[in-house]
């Protein structure tokens, strides 16, 4: 096994290495979950420096919480004007999403920041760099390279079935998602008409980033079709920019193969996730983290056909690749635990569901917590089970679970939240209950 594939953040720390011994100025964004940024920022600080202008200078949002202001920043600089390097780490602190003029003094002090000629690492959320992208374009500009971090709190999103779903935790409240579906403006329209041929690379990936950005919003609000179109767009610049077998590519097939499983061809999504299997084998090998994701999504296909089978062997083969790589206790092993199961369900073999669903409920409980979306999915497809094996009760206390989770964190309008509600009020029919539906649930609401 590769040392990537033994750690997945094992380019990403290659990335940075290299950025600090060769860079000599320069902006630099460096994605990671919040808890993670200042582990990775401690390994560097701790290491001797390069040369004698390479001493790194810390600022951390996570214990100075005002809004992003230049004037404070700029008296920090004068503080620590010895160093090469500043770390800025949990910016998504300092730019709170009602704060326009934080992202606007942003933009406009860009080329007072680069007048500094110091080496600049913004340690930033994958949400607030997609901002960056679509409203500090200024600012972005000057950015040389993103180094992303994977951990519990990122990943790329795509969602499936309540009780059968991917690797995805990276989810866009329901306001962010209005919020920033707003600001996109006509953004999206002219990057949609950029012209293939003709158009200046670097145009066009920077149009590729930014429509896989707002595609993302789309899909996590739940409007599928327009996602696609974007996806859609996404892959033609691809294809310009490498060719049909880059890993890049592959991805595009995959947002693609997402898109029309939500949409209900999923004979077209299976196509497209092998056809991405396939490069994505040749460029990573059989037992990296990307295999088992595209094992794990052409299962749920499969699973959405009726073919359980086939389903079960994906399923099984991604899980075997995730304990090798994370372990146990790891949200991306809970994933394909939780998917077993509901393959199991559909097998009726229910014994073997629960079985495989507490494991997943054990592991998202510990590291996600109780209302983090991936949780309320294992309470769904416990309430799956116990349903399946008459036991309404037990089946509509994990129900109302999933559903409460659903609505701290999407509201009550997200499509899945509504699928969810639906499955509850089965529920409630189903362990004898008489009263009116939405008044029990309007009491069980009120208690928390």
């Amino acid at each position: 096994m590769s040392a990537q594939s033994e750690n997945p953040n094992a380019e990403a720390h290659w990335q940075m290495r290299d950025i600090l011994e060769t860079a000599n100025r320069g902006f630099y964004i460096i994605t990671a979950p919040p808890l993670m940024q200042p582990d990775i920022a401690a390994q560097y600080l701790s290491l001797p420096p390069t040369a004698q202008d390479k001493n790194i200078a810390m600022y951390n949002y996570a214990e100075n919480t005002a809004p992003f202001s230049f004037g404070t920043l700029s008296k920090w600089v004068e503080e620590n004007d010895s160093a090469g390097v500043y770390f800025l780490l949990n910016m998504q602190l300092a730019f709170p999403l009602e704060d326009e003029d934080a992202m606007y003094q942003l933009n406009m002090c860009r080329d007072l920041l680069a007048s500094h000629n110091k080496v600049w690492f913004f340690f930033m959320s994958r949400e607030l760099e997609k901002r960056l992208n679509l409203t500090a374009l200024d600012f972005y500009d000057y950015v040389r390279v993103k180094v992303h971090f994977e951990g519990e709190e990122h990943t790329a999103p795509q969602l499936g079935l309540l009780d059968s779903f991917d690797d995805s935790t990276d989810f866009i409240p329901e306001e962010t998602a209005k919020a920033l579906l707003t600001q996109y403006g006509d953004m999206e329209k002219e990057l949609m008409a950029l012209p293939l041929e003709g158009t200046d690379e670097n145009q066009l990936r920077s149009a590729a980033n930014t429509l896989t950005n707002i595609a993302n919003v789309y899909e996590e609000s739940g409007q599928y079709q327009y996602a696609l179109q974007l996806y859609e767009k996404v892959k033609s610049i691809h294809e310009v920019l490498f060719c049909e077998d880059h890993p890049e590519t592959a991805a595009s097939y995959s947002n693609i193969a997402a898109m029309y499983d939500e949409l209900g061809n999923h004979e077209k999504a299976l196509e497209l996730k092998l056809k991405a299997l396939i490069i994505t084998v040749e460029h990573s090998g059989k037992e990296s983290d990307k295999v088992a994701m595209y094992y794990n999504n052409i299962a749920f296909s499969y699973r959405y056909m009726g073919d359980n089978e086939n389903a079960l062997r994906y399923n099984k083969q991604s899980m075997e690749i995730r304990k090798k790589i994370y372990g146990y206790w790891h949200p991306r092993t809970a994933t394909s635990y939780a998917n077993i199961a509901s393959v199991y369900n559909a097998l009726y073999d229910h014994g073997r569901a629960l079985k495989y669903s507490q494991k997943a409920l054990e592991i998202r409980e510990k590291k996600l917590g109780n209302s983090h979306p991936l949780t309320a999915y294992s309470y769904n497809g416990i309430a799956h089970t116990y349903s399946a094996l008459g036991e309404y009760t037990i089946a509509l206390e994990f129900s109302l679970k999933s559903y409460i989770a659903l609505i701290k964190t999407w509201g009550d309008a997200h499509p899945k939240t509504k699928l969810m509600k639906k499955n509850l009020e089965m529920d409630y029919t189903a362990a004898g209950h008489t009263a009116p539906f939405e008044e029990w649930l309007s009491s069980q609401l009120l208690r928390g």
